[in-house]
């Protein structure tokens, strides 16, 4: 028998899950006892070298109420050509393309290797692929010349027959009509005032010409949609004009003051691209993307006046219910944002600008769509370049590592109900008898639409356990989850994939240490992490951390060995010993915390928490540190102030920041030259191990971090010092009498500390 660790690893690699607990508490009550709810974290597109797709339909449980698909915990009789469904315990025929089959003779999606499946359906019509980029024309000109060259450059990693359009903006608003050939033609819009969906379309002549009928049908049916499409081509048709287009892009001609900010209208412009695809698109894979230089300032939507003295909202100011902009602009986007995912478009949205740009207000855009948000101080630099290459990055089959227009439908056995996801995703309000009124994060339906994702996007998805206390379930029953994700391919097939997986059922009264055995601490931290962050979005900040600390010590009450009020009598076994420092991690994190963060990077961070993967969400939370010295290879060391010594270098990954911190030993050497000394070769080596390491990081993330490099007592340091557990700090310094570590200056209470309060409050009799 495999450690759970590896259980728990494989099943990762081969379907994309990881569940809070690995065995399930078989009854309500003990449930709701386990302090961490059931719950899964699912990355429905995880990049598998050896899953080649089938080129079938997947075959369909009879039952309307089910249509579970056919997988290998099915009961299977081979001579009757019949099979039961292991949710509803329906009894299926075989459709006539299975008449071979036997015990020997198996289709793939019986086999247990493939509890991931993937189909290619050959149905319907396939469509091109649909960028719509909108342009923001009130930048620097230095800043406008880069971003246009960005522009010009994606056009040659788009595919051939994808369909481009362009929509640019500044006090007015221009959609662009790409098919005429030698003269530039656009259709301008007054930023000023909201158009309905109705008006865009009739404005810009999208609106369908009727067809003759004949008694009650059309009289020719076109093998292409009436519409007319002047304003998306094809990118082999019009790369030319579209290059030239956008060189000769000039900034927004209206005069802008010194004590003003340049009018922008955003709103209007995002409005007019979600207006041109419904009228023209529906229901088809595609993507509006955004680049926008500063905040917007007029017309629906604005977050901020033209006025330079009154500054962009803070936390304070929201706090104070002082920004006045802030309801009526959420409320903007949050329709467009809705609007958008009703007809499967994502929003993506890259503000460079050295103030906020308004991405608090306009975050919903991204978050219900699936689409990227990328923050930056400028187009003039490598993260947003690079970054924004990246989007057009291909996987190992030469494939564009997007998918568009998913699907998400989740099925479970009789015991188990579905509470909500967390994730980029809105809800298609599927009710049904698997459907929990209890919700977590979007809940109230067993289907969610995830309008744009990759190979990395993650949902966390909540259960509940519903099964009574008195109905027992026979030994050895096991659980059963279905995920079936339909998504449009960048290849633009459509295609599904099906996960089905099991766990098995325990009494927690008999039988707890296996349960306890089988706990995902890492999982666990992420999954309750999210539900935390969800809460932030709502809640006042204290509130909950005070719900993170509660549910911590009641986890810690539950499966800690202890005297009662003995507090060093405390030990958790090890599938639960790193879960206490994640939360005071997390507690810590920007994603809680909003002190020393403006409004947008609070969201930005948020937004990006809700849809990574577990291995990245861990190095958000409690970030890697790794130490580079002459004693030996680079070791990884604990996040912790006495790690920070003089003959040391530290490389530091936060997922958004990748920071080098030189020792004080070590900076003195570098700026006394030693590095450049023929007889110190191996000085010189060690400064440029942590360079080569965090270049290989840089070169893959999405987005790409900011690289920070820095030294003892250099202004930037305090990226690594606000990170570290500060174990030693001004205020117990003498206290130990140990040199090592560098103190820092804060109020914060260390990891011990911490632990000693937890166990306390754990084994107190009184709590």
């Amino acid at each position: 028998m495999a450690t759970y660790l590896e259980f728990i690893q494989q099943n990762e690699e081969r379907d994309g899950v990881r569940f809070s607990w690995n065995v399930w508490p078989s009854s309500r009550l003990e449930a709701t006892r386990m302090v961490v709810p059931l719950a899964c974290l699912l990355t429905p597109l995880k990049e598998r070298l050896d899953l080649p797709p089938v080129q079938y339909e997947p075959v369909l449980c009879s039952r309307p109420t089910c249509k579970a698909v056919l997988n290998p915990l099915c009961q299977v009789d081979y001579r009757a050509k019949l099979w039961a469904c292991n949710f509803c315990f329906q009894r299926n025929q075989f459709p006539p393309a299975y008449a071979g089959i036997s015990e020997v003779n198996q289709p793939a999606e019986l086999m247990p290797q493939f509890s991931t499946i993937e189909y290619i359906v050959q149905r319907g019509p396939q469509t091109p692929l649909i960028f719509l980029y909108v342009v923001d024309t009130c930048l620097e000109e230095e800043d406008l010349q880069a971003l246009k060259e960005s522009l010009q450059m994606s056009l040659s990693l788009l595919p051939a027959d994808a369909l481009v359009g362009l929509i640019t903006f500044g006090r007015m608003v221009q959609v662009h009509e790409l098919s005429c050939e030698g003269i530039s033609k656009s259709y301008v819009f007054r930023g000023t005032k909201d158009l309905t969906a109705k008006q865009i379309q009739d404005m810009l002549g999208l609106s369908r010409p009727a067809v003759p009928m004949q008694q009650g049908r059309p009289l020719q049916t076109p093998e292409q949609p009436v519409i007319s499409s002047r304003f998306l081509q094809p990118v082999h048709k019009i790369d030319m004009n579209l290059t030239d287009l956008l060189g000769e892009l000039q900034r927004d001609p209206w005069p802008v003051t010194q004590v003003k900010r340049p009018l922008r209208s955003t709103g209007v412009a995002l409005s007019i691209a979600v207006g041109l695809l419904e009228g023209t698109f529906p229901n088809t894979g595609a993507r509006i993307m955004l680049f926008t230089g500063g905040p917007p300032t007029q017309g629906p939507g604005m977050v901020v006046g033209d006025e330079l003295k009154t500054p962009i909202r803070s936390w304070h100011d929201i706090e104070k219910d002082n920004a006045r902009f802030m309801k009526k602009a959420t409320k903007h986007y949050e329709t467009l944002a809705n609007r958008s995912a009703a007809n499967g478009h994502c929003i993506d949205i890259y503000a460079c600008a050295l103030d906020q740009t308004g991405l608090l207000e306009m975050k919903c855009c991204a978050n219900l769509t699936g689409g990227h948000m990328v923050m930056g101080d400028s187009f003039n630099t490598s993260l947003f370049k690079q970054t924004f290459q990246r989007v057009f990055s291909k996987g190992y089959n030469g494939e564009f590592r997007m998918a568009f227009g998913a699907n998400l439908d989740v099925k479970t056995s009789r015991e188990l109900k579905i509470a909500g996801a967390i994730g980029p995703c809105i809800s298609l309000n599927a009710k049904g008898p698997c459907v929990s009124e209890n919700e977590l994060g979007i809940g109230g339906t067993s289907q969610w639409k995830i309008c744009s994702l990759d190979p990395s996007t993650t949902l966390a998805i909540y259960f509940e356990v519903v099964n009574q206390h008195n109905a027992p379930i026979p030994q050895g029953g096991r659980g059963a989850v279905q995920f079936v994700t339909q998504y449009q391919h960048s290849s633009t097939q459509r295609r599904i994939r099906v996960t089905t997986i099991a766990r098995n059922w325990a009494d927690a009264q008999t039988q707890l240490q296996h349960i306890e055995a089988a706990f995902d601490q890492e999982a666990a931290a992420v999954l309750m992490a999210r539900l935390g962050v969800y809460r932030a979005e709502s809640e006042e900040g204290p509130d909950v951390l005070r719900w993170l600390d509660r549910q911590l010590i009641r986890l810690c009450q539950k499966f800690g060995q202890y005297n009662k009020d003995d507090p060093n009598s405390f030990r958790l076994s090890e599938s639960f010993s790193l879960y206490p420092q994640f939360i005071f991690h997390l507690r810590r994190s920007p994603f809680l915390q909003v002190f020393n963060n403006s409004p947008d990077e609070s969201s930005y961070y948020r937004h990006h928490f809700a849809r990574q993967d577990l291995t990245q969400s861990l190095i958000m939370i409690q970030p890697i540190l790794y130490a580079y010295s002459f004693h030996g290879p680079p070791e990884p060391v604990l996040l912790d102030s006495s790690s920070i010594l003089p003959d040391r270098i530290l490389l530091m990954d936060t997922f958004f920041q990748i920071v080098i911190y030189l020792g004080e030993t070590i900076a003195q050497w570098q700026k006394a030259g030693y590095q450049d000394m023929p007889e110190y070769e191996n000085f010189k080596h060690l400064l440029q191990a942590p360079l080569d390491d965090a270049q290989e990081i840089l070169q893959t993330r999405f987005p790409m971090p900011r690289y920070i490099h820095t030294e003892h007592g250099g202004s930037q340091a305090r990226f690594l010092l606000s990170k570290v557990n500060p174990s030693q700090t001004h205020n117990n310094l003498y206290a130990w009498g140990q040199e090592s570590g560098a103190p820092i200056l804060t109020d914060d209470v260390s990891l011990q500390v911490f632990m000693d309060h937890l166990k306390k409050l754990a084994v107190s009799s009184a709590s």
